[in-house]
């Protein structure tokens, strides 16, 4: 029996080299941005491998969604003759392809792109506050297999990354209060949602900047989210009045707003909902669960536990939890649970940073852990009758979009011949 302990420890012992191994290739030997940009693109490549955009569908003649709408906005972002018209009101992402003349699938390439910086954002983040390369690089593969990444490459009329990517960027680098001012209403305007995520930067840049901050550098912090909100609202004022284009219609929410409060439950029921906040972050949620029961196993009312390192994260981490029950409460009302949540990703972020921070072999542990158990675990959410929707592996992808319903895969190779 001791043996077989041994030889299961030992196996293990093998596998976490290898992976080792493996991060610190990846990292190569230059240092600092280099090292975010080699990681970030590891990270990219391997959601895409992992879990690819059903092509199948996409390219079917017949093909009938939100992409048509997406690709119709590029022409007109004011266009008003939408299948789902609640994009009316989401416009950043088609100005963009209006003006760069993104057009046809070329209208997905801002998503994509985002999503690549994205990784590499983060890997900058956790590199630089654990002072680990290889941690990076474990943290930065588990975070491009969540939504918070795979939303941005899979579904193509989605693009949240591009709101996300506005929001990481002063977590990322020292930017000036008034970017707030102009970030905030710009990336609104990708999706309303991303209120979760400026309002959890909030949160991440006093943790990152320290207690030390002077009362001035705060307050105006708080003023720039504020005067971006106004600008949000002044634009949704000019939409709807109708100066520019017919007014959006935004019936959909409400209905569904209605709906929720009225019987209790939220949109796609009580089960659906729970699950697709699992599938949101999937294996990434162990560390603020760890760093959560790390926290309050103890009494707080302790007075040596208040004055140690680990007591004195009690009460921000508590905010975090506050501000991510309220988003998924929010999630309720929408459709699109793992989306929703999805805005709350520096939620795991944090939790990543804050457990290295108090337990750092411990984390290391769960990252390297976490990371495999993302890679062998499917890209998914549920529809509102529990069936699962999956982002197939690339290689399967290929297989099925030109050869499953055609005339086989060597036809196919020997056609671009």
């Amino acid at each position: 029996m001791a043996s077989d302990f041994l030889e299961e420890r030992s196996l293990a012992s093998r596998l976490f080299s290898w992976q080792d191994r493996l991060a610190q290739i990846v990292q190569g030997s230059r240092a600092g941005w280099q090292q975010d940009v080699r990681s970030g693109l590891f990270a990219f490549l391997t959601s895409l491998f992992l879990a690819a955009p059903i092509l199948w569908i996409y390219l079917e003649p017949g093909y009938v969604g939100r992409l048509l709408d997406f690709m119709a906005q590029a022409s007109n972002p004011l266009r008003r003759d939408l299948r789902e018209l609640i994009l009316g009101y989401r416009i950043t992402v088609p100005l963009l392809n209006h003006w760069i003349g993104f057009r046809g699938f070329a209208v997905i390439i801002p998503a994509i792109i985002a999503s690549l910086v994205n990784l590499i954002l983060c890997s900058r983040i956790i590199r630089q506050r654990t002072h680990s390369s290889v941690f990076s690089v474990y943290g930065a593969v588990g975070l491009s297999l969540t939504f918070f990444i795979a939303e941005g490459t899979t579904f193509w009329s989605s693009p949240d990354s591009v709101a996300h990517l506005l929001a990481l960027l002063p977590a990322a680098f020292s930017l000036h209060w008034a970017y707030l001012a102009g970030a905030v209403p710009i990336a609104m305007f990708v999706d309303e949602r991303s209120i979760i995520s400026f309002a959890f930067l909030l949160l991440f840049w006093w943790r990152k900047e320290g207690l030390g901050l002077s009362f001035k550098t705060q307050a105006l912090t708080i003023i720039g989210f504020v005067v971006g909100l106004l600008l949000w609202k002044l634009g949704r004022v000019v939409l709807d009045s109708g100066w520019l284009a017919e007014p959006p219609s935004n019936s959909l929410v409400s209905s569904v707003t209605s709906r929720v409060l009225e019987t209790g439950a939220p949109h796609d029921g009580w089960m659906v909902w729970a699950v697709n906040i699992i599938c949101a972050f999937k294996w990434m949620y162990v560390f603020p669960v760890i760093l959560s029961a790390l926290l309050f196993r103890k009494s707080i009312a302790q007075g040596k536990f208040l004055t140690s390192r680990l007591g004195l994260l009690v009460v921000p981490w508590s905010l975090y939890l506050l501000l991510f029950l309220a988003s998924v409460g929010a999630a309720a009302f929408s459709g699109d649970v793992w989306r929703t949540v999805s805005f709350a990703f520096f939620f795991v972020l944090e939790g990543m940073l804050l457990l290295w921070s108090v337990r750092p072999l411990l984390a290391m542990a769960l990252a390297r852990i976490s990371m495999l158990l993302m890679i062998a675990t499917p890209v998914a959410y549920v529809g509102s009758a529990l069936t699962p929707q999956l982002s197939p592996p690339l290689l399967l992808v290929l297989w099925r979009t030109y050869a499953g319903g055609g005339a086989g895969l060597m036809s196919w190779f020997r056609s671009l011949l």
